[in-house]
């Protein structure tokens, strides 16, 4: 036998991190005064000659963009253009114009508007105008704006600004967005509209930045771009009006945008996370063609476009950059403004390729962004652990994993805007929100009971609403631990990029009826007998009364192939499409598959159908697996082995098998060995049997950290490799065509 070869690694993202409470987030601090000279928001004096260099040399085409919208039917896009028009030519006949589109603006059809949302983001552009314009204004167009976005203040959250419900409580709170600009903009005529959106923003973005100082928003995929838009808008708002660089203050706000780059899936879509409008929605009308091929479509928003600029520009970050140009769309007026305030043409722009394909994003997060590479063929996909829970957008969708390879497989289920799944919906409450839409866990505990805001749901066998579904409403109700769900118990990933794993512990989610729901996720990126990537998923839950079912489950568009202890799923339809991806139950050893779905069962929970549907490319799904054990007990252990490919293979692939002995379990692929210790802190001798001949790699969990273990193949000479500071400990052999490998704690620490 070849002498064993330690891979020699370091540690890209190392984390073991402890159940412990919330902490309560401190106060934005500061003094913010606005500055009485104009421009104030958004644009400065001194910012007007570098402008006009811009447009008259590298942003040629953004300044024509400006030009034709001046002409706009919009009033948005003309009153926009006409204002930026004013600051860098002087030119009263484009102030006159914006000034009249913007009174237009304020005042249509205002006694017949509640949306809060749509008033937040049409209060903003005329407050641009009243401060880009402002010595054009008359004295009588100066109280009349006033007096309009005043009643606009009023739907957009201004009786109620501080406790916005539904959206009720600082996590989820995003109205003062609207409240900023028209503080800064009309400060010198009512200084209270600033103090009380400052207020607001003062605990606002404290209670976001528990996320936001971890790379993502509580908030998903889709508002996610809403809350982190408005929430960056502000910063930069406050940076130009009172000089206060809050970019400065909070360096992670530059990792936010690379949620978006890693979430990005090779069609152009984004992966589904929280309450989504990703795809066939009126929002998403503004897809741009893909760099260099044809059969993408990259979806795009203009607020997502909005705060990639801006870290790309305060932050000088080549990928965001990078992500930015590709999305943008110079012929809305506002993108193309921006662009020549903020883009600096000679800033170095680069693509994704050169990033690392797995990014784990830790504390209150806790979620595992991995991907294969960033071409067509590629795997992509995430597992959420995210321990602390914001309502609102967010599910209860702990430990749930997705996959995307040549399709949507693995899926988030269920329809956010169909037709009868708006928010609050049956379909909302019953089942998109819920964990059985998930590639999650359940215990059914059929005396159960499950309220939300005073209304019973159906019970699912998931997690559960913290205080019946009511948002945490201050600072420090935040901390109160009824909102950590879950925890992350370890978390690594190796460099090259071979593997990623994590461990969560969601018991808490599931209330009185669980006594432990754990599972570990792991990640392989490829093997030689063709699979893009591999993984491995075990877990162990444990019920308050044996009786209680313990259910295993995997989502997916297409009906899947359910054979044995196999399930396969694949995408044959739609463009882009081809994927497969295979799970093998390897325990319980008595597994019972169950397909459901179907129609008429498409998002069935506890025999009631809560039925919608949407058209155009929307992935809401129809099937789904339940494996359980046929006799169970309090505890079942799942194990399964899931390989998946960009297309069915030409050879059906080599299956993997089950590892066992003593304390030990695990998974064996093609050229993979995945061990996990299962009788605690092991401080003696583990042996397993592993089969394949060649060079393998194994991974085994559960050793103390920074331990050194002997690794000893077929009876040859041990040597010594340490593990991580998770307790992983991971290795390279050559072996015969079976071998039995011993692993042994010593007393030395590395």
């Amino acid at each position: 036998m070849k002498a064993i070869r330690i891979f020699a690694y370091a540690v890209l993202s190392l984390f073991a991190i402890a159940a412990r409470p919330t902490e309560i987030p401190k106060r934005l601090a500061g003094e913010f005064s606005v500055r009485r000279d104009r421009p104030r928001l958004y644009l400065n004096a001194a910012d007007l000659g570098k402008v006009r260099a811009r447009i008259a040399s590298t942003h040629r085409d953004e300044w024509r963009s400006v030009l034709r919208a001046r002409e706009s039917q919009d009033l948005t896009q003309r009153m926009v253009a006409g204002a930026f028009s004013y600051q860098v030519e002087r030119d009263r006949t484009q102030a006159r114009q914006a000034i009249g589109a913007a009174l237009e603006l304020a005042g249509k059809d205002l006694d017949r508007v509640d949306d809060d949302l749509r008033l937040a983001y049409q209060i903003w552009p005329e407050s641009v105008v009243y401060d880009w314009c402002h010595d054009q204004f008359t004295r009588e167009e100066r109280q009349l704006l006033l007096t309009r976005v005043r009643a606009q203040l009023e739907i957009a959250g201004g009786k109620i600004l501080e406790t916005q419900p539904p959206h009720a409580g600082h996590l989820v709170n995003y109205l003062a967005d609207a409240h900023i600009p028209a503080g800064i903009a009309f400060h010198e005529d009512d200084p209270s509209i600033f103090e009380r959106a400052l207020k607001v923003t003062r605990t606002q973005i404290a209670a976001k930045n528990l996320f936001y100082e971890y790379g993502a928003s509580s908030q998903g995929n889709s508002y996610g771009v809403t809350h982190v838009n408005g929430d960056y808008r502000i910063l930069m708002m406050l940076l130009k009006a009172t000089g206060v660089d809050l970019f400065t203050r909070f360096p992670f706000y530059r990792d936010l945008g690379y949620y978006w780059i890693y979430t990005r899936r090779p069609d152009g879509q984004l992966l589904r996370n929280g309450d989504d409008w990703l795809d066939d929605m009126k929002q998403n009308n503004r897809v741009v063609e893909g760099a260099g091929n044809p059969d993408v479509n990259l979806w795009t928003h203009p607020w997502l476009v909005q705060f990639l600029l801006y870290g790309a520009a305060r932050y000088g970050d080549p990928y965001l950059m990078g992500a930015y140009k590709s999305l943008r769309d110079i012929d809305r007026a506002w993108t193309a403004i921006e662009d020549i305030i903020w883009r600096d043409a000679s800033a170095p722009v680069k693509g994704p390729e050169s990033l690392p394909t797995v990014r784990y994003l830790a504390g209150t997060v806790g979620t595992l962004l991995f991907r294969t590479g960033w071409g067509m063929d590629d795997v992509v996909g995430m597992f959420k652990v995210m321990p602390l829970f914001a309502t609102n957008h967010d599910h209860l969708d702990r430990l749930s994993v997705q996959i995307y390879c040549r399709g949507a497989l693995a899926i988030d289920s269920g329809l956010y805007e169909g037709s009868h799944s708006l928010y609050d919906s049956d379909h909302w409450l019953n089942y998109l929100q819920r964990t059985i839409a998930h590639n999650s866990l359940l215990i059914r505990d059929p005396g159960e009971k499950l309220v939300y805001r005073g209304k019973p749901v159906n019970i699912d066998g998931g997690q559960f609403y913290p205080s019946q579904g009511a948002n945490a409403d201050t600072l420090e109700a935040i901390a109160d631990p009824q909102w950590s769900l879950a925890r992350v118990i370890a978390a690594e990933a190796d460099p090259s990029r071979n593997y990623a794993y994590v461990a969560g512990d969601a018991t808490r989610g599931y209330g009185a009826k669980a006594e432990s729901v754990r599972r570990t996720f792991v990640f392989l990126q490829g093997n030689k007998e063709g699979a893009a990537a591999s993984f491995v998923i075990a877990d162990q839950v444990t019920s308050r009364l044996p009786e209680f079912e313990k259910v295993w489950l995997i989502h997916s568009i297409e009906e899947p192939e359910v054979e044995g202890s196999t399930i396969r799923i694949g995408r044959t339809r739609g463009r882009n499409s081809g994927g497969q991806f295979i799970s093998q139950t390897l325990m319980p050893e008595q597994a019972v598959l169950t397909k459901v779905g179907g129609p008429g069962q498409e998002f069935l929970v506890n025999g009631v159908n809560y039925a919608t549907e949407k058209g155009g490319d929307a992935e809401g799904g129809a099937w789904r697996v339940e494996v359980t054990a046929r006799d169970g007990g309090k505890t079942v252990r799942f194990l399964h082995a899931l390989q998946v490919s960009p297309r069915v293979p030409r050879t059906t692939p080599v299956p993997a098998r089950r590892i066992e002995g003593p304390n030990v379990e695990g998974a064996e692929f093609p050229d993979w060995s995945v061990v996990l210790l299962t009788g605690g802190d092991q401080g003696n001798r583990v042996q397993f049997l592993s089969r394949p001949p060649g060079k393998r790699r194994y991974l085994v969990f559960g050793f103390p950290a920074r331990r050194i273990i002997e690794v000893s193949i077929a009876g040859g000479k041990p040597l010594g490799v340490h593990t991580t500071n998770s307790g992983a400990l991971f290795f390279e052999a050559e072996q015969p065509a079976e071998a039995m490998v011993s692993l042994s704690t010593t007393l030395r620490h590395d």
